[in-house]
């Protein structure tokens, strides 16, 4: 009699193999992959929250070093540091899309050098003639208008949209000085306001007795509006008024392109910005008001600006406008401001790509003259 459940004969059985415990280097292992994934997270969020603090400890202490080192209102106005492009042959204009033309050095006030470019008029640099050093200085006194050139903020005289502008001025048949203020391009020396007005004053100083009877026209773009308008007003004070002057996408006075530019609407909110911000731009804003300094200004004006220009906005330039109509000296030359629309996208750099740009600079130079006009007292 067999027991139940007892085993058939020539049956095998086969015995599960007992789990072992697991040893403690698999249990570690087993631990770090859970963790992993946590301390990744963990890593992570303690990044988030180090640059989370960081951005607001710099957007509260903005203002504090806004107002205890000059260098900063300084460089925020003139981005001299900004160096693009950031290597330049300037004594090899022609490696830059830019025919006739050459480097020349002047000297400045402070021992500063200026680096300048001096571009012939279309028709004579392709002339055929060998481009000697008096070739180059005889021909400024041709009776060909000459466009002394005052470029924007950052880089220096050979960013692209500045050459794009000298080339539409020498098919005009003009001629080109495009010089780099001190600190910019080749130029030595530290950019600010009272400096790089004497590097206008200086320049103006050099070239006026170069051309002759030619006309002697001021072109400014973006900050540069400033410094050409600048120059004009000490000039008319002396009663050597330029035969014109040029304004594309103008700022009315310094305060007030930062107030309104894209950035400072993140402070804007702030009690007490104009005390907290605008004020630390003084320095530089007393040298170039334009608001103030077109009032005495008899040249004949031709001002451009384009309403999708974020940088400096159309308001600005319309504001200096209507300012000026209203306020230059009686008998003064013609005012003439054109609005570039939203749609055709000129924004801040290249008016100079409007069909019409060249034509209307070309008929306001030919129809400029020489003002006798004394600016108000």
């Amino acid at each position: 009699m067999r027991h139940r459940g007892s085993q058939k004969t020539g049956e095998t059985t086969e015995e599960k193999p007992t789990a072992q415990p697991a040893s403690a280097e698999e249990k570690t292992n087993h631990c770090r992959r859970r963790s992993s994934p946590q301390l990744l997270l963990r890593l992570l969020w303690l990044i988030v929250k180090c640059a989370i603090i960081l951005v607001l400890a710099g957007y509260i202490a903005f203002p504090i070093v806004l107002n205890t080192i000059p260098f900063v209102p300084r460089e925020l106005i003139f981005l001299s540091k900004v160096r693009w492009p950031y290597y330049v042959e300037f004594d090899h204009p022609e490696w830059y899309n830019i025919s006739g033309g050459r480097n020349v050095r002047v000297k400045s006030t402070d021992n500063v050098t200026l680096g300048v470019w001096q571009i012939l008029p279309k028709s004579l640099a392709e002339d055929g003639q060998e481009k000697t050093i008096q070739y180059f200085e005889r021909a400024l006194s041709d009776n060909k208008p000459v466009v002394l050139y005052f470029h924007g903020n950052s880089g220096n005289r050979a960013r692209d949209h500045r050459i794009e502008l000298y080339n539409t001025l020498a098919e005009l048949n003009y001629h080109v000085i495009a010089f780099d203020y001190r600190e910019y391009g080749d130029s030595t020396g530290m950019a600010d306001g009272a400096g790089v007005l004497q590097d206008a004053l200086v320049m103006a100083k050099w070239l006026r007795p170069k051309i002759g009877s030619s006309k002697f026209v001021l072109y400014g773009h973006s900050l540069g509006t400033a410094v050409a308008t600048a120059l004009a007003r000490k000039l008319c004070e002396k009663d050597e008024c330029p035969n014109a002057l040029i304004l594309e996408s103008p700022l009315s006075d310094v305060k007030e392109a930062a107030s309104s530019h894209p950035l400072a609407k993140f402070w804007k909110f702030w009690p007490y910005f104009d005390k907290l911000f605008l004020d630390a731009f003084e320095e530089t804003s007393v040298h170039f008001n334009s608001t103030e300094n077109i009032d005495h200004v008899s040249s004949k004006i031709l001002i451009g600006h384009a309403k999708d220009d974020v940088i400096i906005p159309f308001s600005l330039g319309e504001k200096l406008a209507t300012h000026a109509k209203n306020n230059r000296p009686e008998g003064a030359g013609e005012l003439m401001f054109f609005a570039f629309q939203h749609e055709r996208g000129f924004g801040h750099k290249f008016i100079c790509r409007a069909p019409e740009w060249p034509n209307l600079i070309e008929k306001f130079v030919e129809t400029s003259r020489e003002h006798d006009v004394k600016p108000k007292k």
